[in-house]
């Protein structure tokens, strides 16, 4: 634990350790539940990703999304966010991942973790962890929180890969999520809740 603390995380034009992060600025395992409306299902979701592809994602990611099955939810979505913070001016969500991707460091470098990363959809829970801190820091902040500017990014942290003694990025999966998605996936959602009498 103390070496994934000690680790470099890159994050875009900028890197920086979990121990850099002091404890005022961190929510850990912030709780979310936001609404959902009638037309959230697989096949809905799938077109989100497909409409707005990204370098992080396998080419078959929509199609593993279409291919989950659940049945149409209306009501409440919600889960726990591992952590998220703020640091530099910058919001950030990490989630710990201890998968077993084999016995070397090598095995958890940046490229041998999109397979993963698709193959458990985790894609699509970072998406969702993202639209509710952007949700979340909207109601705190209002006018003053411009996603664009303030939110810096998710880092997916594959634990058994970091070491500050290993290659720069080993164990981070690292992507700022395109607004255009997040927009589109909050449209499937169902609107935020309005502001009033949020403090």
């Amino acid at each position: 634990l103390d070496e994934v603390l000690a680790t470099p995380i890159p994050a875009g034009d900028r890197t920086f350790r979990l121990a850099d992060v002091p404890h005022e600025h961190r929510l850990n395992e912030m709780q979310f539940v936001f609404g959902v409306r009638p037309g959230f299902n697989p096949r809905s979701l799938a077109r989100c990703f497909e409409d707005h592809p990204s370098p992080g994602r396998t080419d078959d990611y929509p199609d593993r999304i279409r291919n989950l099955r659940f049945a149409a939810l209306e009501g409440f979505l919600g889960g726990f966010i591992d952590l998220v913070f703020e640091h530099e001016e910058r919001w950030y969500v990490v989630d710990y991942k201890s998968n077993q991707l084999g016995t070397r460091a090598a095995d958890y470098m940046p490229a041998r973790l999109r397979p993963a990363m698709s193959q458990h959809h985790y894609h699509l829970q970072y998406h969702l962890y993202v639209l509710a801190v952007q949700r979340y820091l909207t109601l705190r902040r209002g006018e003053k929180f411009d996603f664009a500017r303030d939110f810096g990014g998710v880092a997916y942290l594959f634990l058994r890969g970091m070491s500050p003694r290993h290659d720069p990025g080993c164990g981070v999966f690292f992507e700022r999520p395109n607004p255009d998605l997040l927009h589109a996936l909050s449209e499937l959602v169902g609107p935020a809740p309005r502001p009033e009498g949020i403090s």
